[in-house]
């Protein structure tokens, strides 16, 4: 058995067109799809919980001295990493 996934759209006239390459001795071959929609949440920050103004005060907003961020070396990094 082997698994291919593939991504592809419905075409205007609604069928779904799919063209797999398959070697001569598979030609025999039994064929299983599923149908998996894409979702992306669109969500609203109020939505997601944020009380409304949250984000345009807190983006942008640090005002202490400026992060540094520190180079690691196999000297300095934690165990396992």
């Amino acid at each position: 058995m082997q698994a291919i996934t593939l991504h592809s759209r419905v075409s205007a006239d609604g069928i779904l067109r799919l063209e797999i390459p398959l070697p001569p001795d598979h030609a025999d071959s039994e064929v299983r799809v599923t149908i998996l929609p894409l979702t992306f949440p669109h969500k609203t920050p109020a939505e997601l919980g944020y009380q409304p103004g949250f984000l345009g005060e807190v983006l942008g907003g640090w005002e202490g001295e400026p992060l540094a961020i520190d180079e690691r070396t196999e000297s300095n990094a934690p165990e396992g990493r």
